[in-house]
């Protein structure tokens, strides 16, 4: 695939694998950003032989980076959850949506996911600007202890009499209840519920 081609070099990908070849001296290696940003899948890694190409202008064919897949999925440490980068402009999104859509799914099915995906994420929301969440896991939850009320009783406090002293005889150690009357209860634990480790993959 050629990327770009004038009077001076011809920028293109041959497999993954991106090649430069110069002809002609009179261009500035500046003169590639335009190019990388309409095809954000080129990536430039050789950059002493992108520098010396320019100058050296030998018309030989230089391999001065690599081509990155239009889709890249990264599960996140945890493995809770998957996000999407789109190595495209947003031309290319818009023209093959359905395509890049498709594209994904079988990556996820690939790497062994196939529950948890956000389909409406899927089908409306991907973009070129940040990775998009396109799959999440099941957060487990956690079982509650059984929880146990009982009657609560009344304080005791010994009498003061007239005199001022404190009367310990008569406290009122018993609190009268009737038929009927609420003296405690008991809530049942709950049970948790497993998280989903369909987003662990292969």
């Amino acid at each position: 695939m050629i990327y770009e081609k004038n009077e001076h070099f011809v920028l293109e990908a041959d497999r993954d694998m991106i090649f430069i070849t110069v002809c002609q001296k009179g261009f500035s290696i500046l003169q590639l950003n335009p190019i990388l940003l309409d095809f954000p899948q080129i990536m430039l890694e050789n950059v002493k032989d992108l520098k010396g190409a320019p100058t050296e202008a030998s018309g030989k064919r230089i391999q001065v980076g690599r081509r990155k897949p239009i889709t890249e999925l990264d599960i996140a440490a945890d493995k809770m959850s998957v996000s999407v980068k789109l190595n495209c402009s947003e031309n290319y999104l818009k023209e093959n949506y359905s395509v890049i859509m498709g594209n994904i799914l079988e990556n996820l099915q690939s790497v062994g996911i196939s529950e948890g995906i956000l389909m409406h994420v899927l089908q409306n929301e991907l973009s070129i600007k940040e990775q998009t969440i396109i799959a999440k896991g099941i957060e487990p939850v956690h079982a509650k202890d059984a929880v146990v009320t009982y009657f609560k009783r009344s304080d005791r406090k010994p009498a003061v009499r007239e005199d001022g002293k404190a009367d310990y005889y008569d406290m009122s150690f018993l609190d009268e209840v009737k038929r009927g009357d609420w003296l405690g209860e008991r809530i049942s634990p709950s049970s948790g519920e497993m998280g989903g480790g369909e987003l662990q993959g292969r």
